[in-house]
């Protein structure tokens, strides 16, 4: 059977796809430690608002009340930040899921192809070898036709 003329088109493509699959993997770990971080910091943000809350009803001086503002005000920048972050993570997870589709489809296009090849070669092989098959019982028939006659010359 001859090799598949496009195997090389098509191991390009499963390594392209596997590039792509990993870059995925990669980006789904980045979500998940960007949204970690979001959670930690909206924690910190709770705590501190606690903390203030609790030094505010023992009584706080203004330079203190000004510093834990600055500081809750940082944190929720750095949450507002975050979450900006995550959007744009996963704005790059959706398009890079859409190249892997892509990639997905062009490979599997190519591997139908292949298929359809192997399959075409086996029916090839099979008529091949049910010619050959007919012929010999043909040349097997006309052998005992011929030794049949002779016999029967023999007897008579």
């Amino acid at each position: 059977m001859a090799p598949f003329r496009l195997q090389a088109v098509l191991n390009v493509r499963k390594l392209e796809e596997e590039k792509l699959q990993g870059e995925l993997s990669k980006l789904l770990r980045s979500i998940q430690e960007a949204e970690r971080k979001l959670n930690f910091l909206r924690f910190q943000k709770i705590q501190n608002l606690r903390v203030l809350r609790s030094k505010q009803e023992k009584g706080l001086s203004v330079a203190e009340q000004a510093l834990y503002d600055t500081y809750i005000r940082e944190i929720t920048k750095n949450i507002s930040s975050q979450r900006g972050i995550i959007v744009e993570l996963k704005l790059l997870r959706d398009k890079k899921r859409e190249e892997l589709i892509a990639a997905s489809k062009k490979r599997k296009m190519l591997e139908k192809l292949k298929e359809k090849g192997i399959m075409e070669a086996l029916r090839e092989d099979q008529l091949r070898h049910q010619g050959f098959m007919d012929e010999m019982g043909v040349t097997r028939h006309a052998s005992l036709a011929r030794e049949l006659e002779r016999v029967t010359r023999h007897e008579t």
